[in-house]
């Protein structure tokens, strides 16, 4: 939708500078009038015409940043002359002159670029973005929305990186480019989630599902809608929450369900009401219509349809009234800005003649100097020949670490970043222990990011409890990437198809999982193998264990035996001879104690051979420390595997469980 796609664009826009309100504009002249440094007189009229151009006093507005470019050029303060001219590439671009404002923009990018300033550098190229956009030109928007992110991530700047990635996904969207869209959203939503923006999160997520309508992806974009609404509710305004309502109704017409349709667009509607919002009155009107005549309602569909064309002409009277007034306000802007050239060109033409004749003063100076300089030179050419193969290989050197130094950041960068993501579909151990209090978990990557995950969830209302251990084809990025796939849909099996079978589960796993992957056109072998359990706690106070298995067993140690449950030689993905998963149930005692693990760990070479740990050692050790706390098993697990492994390389990811009933 066009009102989520200009929200971080706008937001950007003025992040450069500071936050205006009407009480600064007294405070920042008498700055000005004031100031005993030129350079803090030229900055204050650089923030007081930012805070003009807010006012929508632009006449004012473009001779304050005048007056600063006119004050910059006379000091040669760079700094202020690059403001200068964003501020009033900024003036044009709120009055829509699209041409002046990318003229003041690149001027703004040159200055900026020729005295190093980055932060300058950003803003321009950030704004150049944005003017880029309203003139169409999608590939030169994208170009300077990815350079402002680079700026960014070499400051360090969390928040303008957050910010740019929102912007770029954005740009993405309009070129048509869903994958793309849908990853940079992806990326400045992890970043507010780390700086705790969850306003920010909910607009990411408002705009994932907008895109995964017009993809017609419509489940995906009523998943998307649904977690921005609980944020938005929360943290939001009530302007973004009714568009969370308007993007709903207009997915459940397109899917047909014409009631939960005309529900939520009757909600969004009272929302956009409540605060006089009439472009988002209108949609709901819109899309009322659209139900109320899928559903044979003619009456309430002309109703609706009426209210849509009411407000419609009621906007576009209102914006030819607007229209009209910027003709003239640009007029008036445009005189201005003629007179004040006038007066520059006049005082150009005084400092040019001063010059003239302080260049005759210096002249004998000069000519002194440049022969004492023109022996340096000969000297220094002698002295440059001598040394200049020497310094051309160090040069060449140090060019080539520098490129490999950098390559290899950014590498571990994008590792670390990817770690921070597959963290946050882990689930909190803490959590865990509220339902499960004597239980560990051993979760050791092999690289920074890993194919294993482990997964827990708690449904109130049955009081089950689920836990599994998985291993996903492969290790590293490769692996993760599938680990946030299948974790994904072990969620939806159970919270959005309302599965409580371990087996049924599974199914619905494997069903989701290789639906994912046939999206790409080309054959996916990847899956997953998985312990599956989950518990349950009867009214005659034994438990219950319901188990699913795919590859992977199960161990349990009930009156002082260990037993094991092999499970379905299939994983979850694809498979020559596919069948339905079988549940175990088991029935456990208070005490007892049982083991969910991938193959990581009985994998491991080490030991004074340097050969496999294999399942059978660790069976013997499982069970000699059964009898322990969880708590205390843990450290004897995790010192064993360190102490098998020795000096080698870890082979795969190691995930083990433990939980005593």
């Amino acid at each position: 939708m066009k009102q989520t796609a200009l929200f971080l664009i706008t937001l950007f826009f003025a992040s450069g500078w500071m936050s205006g309100q009407t009480k600064m504009i007294d405070s920042l002249r008498m700055v000005i009038k004031d100031a005993s440094e030129d350079t803090i007189r030229i900055d204050a009229l650089n923030s007081l015409a930012w805070e003009l151009s807010e006012e929508g006093k632009y006449v004012e507005s473009l001779e304050t940043a005048t007056t600063a470019k006119e004050l910059s050029e006379k000091t040669g303060f760079k700094s202020g002359l690059s403001s200068a001219y964003s501020k009033l590439g900024i003036v044009y671009y709120a009055q829509s002159n699209y041409t002046r404002a990318l003229d003041y923009q690149l001027k703004s990018l040159r200055i900026s670029e020729e005295i190093g300033d980055k932060n300058g550098i950003g803003v321009a190229y950030n704004n150049l973005g944005n003017v880029y956009s309203e003139l169409g030109q999608k590939e030169k928007e994208l170009d300077c929305y990815m350079k402002d992110l680079q700026i960014c991530s070499d400051l360090k700047d969390r928040n303008g990186m957050g910010i740019s990635y929102g912007n770029i996904g954005i740009a993405y969207h309009e070129l048509g480019d869903f994958q793309k869209a849908i990853e940079y959203q992806m990326k400045s939503m992890g970043i507010k989630q780390e700086l705790g923006d969850q306003a920010g999160v909910g607009m990411c997520y408002l705009n994932i599902g907008s895109f995964c309508e017009e993809n017609k992806e419509y489940e995906e974009s009523l998943d998307y809608s649904f977690k921005a609404l609980a944020l938005l509710k929360e943290y939001g305004n009530k302007s973004e929450i009714s568009i969370v309502y308007i993007n709903l109704g207009s997915a459940y017409n397109k899917m047909g369900n014409y009631k939960l349709a005309i529900q939520y667009s009757k909600v969004g509607l009272d929302v956009s009401r409540s605060i006089g919002e009439i472009d988002n009155m209108r949609l709901c009107y819109e899309n009322l219509a659209t139900a109320y005549a899928a559903t044979d309602n003619y009456d309430d569909a002309y109703k609706s349809h009426v209210k849509f064309k009411e407000l419609t002409d009621s906007i576009f009277n209102e914006t030819n009234s607007r229209q009209a007034s910027e003709v003239n306000t640009n007029y008036e802007v445009e005189k201005k800005e003629a007179e004040l050239n006038a007066k520059a060109a006049l005082e150009k033409e005084r400092l040019k003649t001063i010059a003239e004749e302080e260049e005759k003063r210096h002249l004998i100076l000069m000519l002194s100097v440049s022969a004492i300089l023109l022996i340096v030179v000969v000297f220094s050419v002698f002295l440059f020949k001598r040394f200049r193969v020497t310094n051309k290989q160090k040069a060449i050197i140090e060019i080539q670490k520098h490129l490999v130094d950098e390559k290899q950041k950014e590498i571990i960068d994008s590792i670390n970043y990817a770690k921070r993501i597959q963290q946050a579909i882990l689930p909190a151990v803490s959590l865990m222990k509220q339902y499960l209090p004597d239980s560990f978990i051993y979760y050791k990557p092999k690289d920074i990011v890993a194919g294993d995950f482990f997964w827990f969830e708690h449904l109130p209302e049955s009081g089950l409890t689920f836990l599994a251990a998985a291993d996903c084809t492969g290790h590293g990025v490769p692996g993760a990437m599938v680990s946030v796939v299948c974790s994904n849909a072990l969620n939806r099996a159970v919270n959005e198809f309302k599965i409580t079978e371990t087996g049924g589960i599974l199914d619905k796993t494997r069903e989701l999982v290789m639906e994912t992957f046939e999206k790409s056109g080309e054959a996916v072998n990847d899956g997953m193998d998985i312990s599956l359990v989950s518990i349950e706690n009867t009214a005659a106070g034994s438990i219950i264990l319901r188990w699913s298995g795919a590859n992977n067993p199960l161990w349990y140690i009930k009156n002082g035996t260990l037993q094991i449950i092999k499970g379905d030689k299939q994983p979850i993905g694809k498979s020559d001879h596919p069948k339905l998963f079988e549940t175990h149930p088991v029935e456990l005692d208070k005490g007892d104690v049982f083991y969910l693990f991938t193959d990581g760990y009985a994998d491991q070479f080490g030991g004074p051979k340097g050969k496999k740990f294999k399942h059978k050692q660790m069976e013997e050790m499982c069970f000699a420390c059964s009898h322990l706390p969880c708590d205390e098993q843990l450290p004897i697990i995790s010192k064993r595997f360190d102490d098998w492994k020795g000096d080698l390389e870890q082979a795969d990811d190691v995930t083990v469980i433990g939980i005593r009933i």
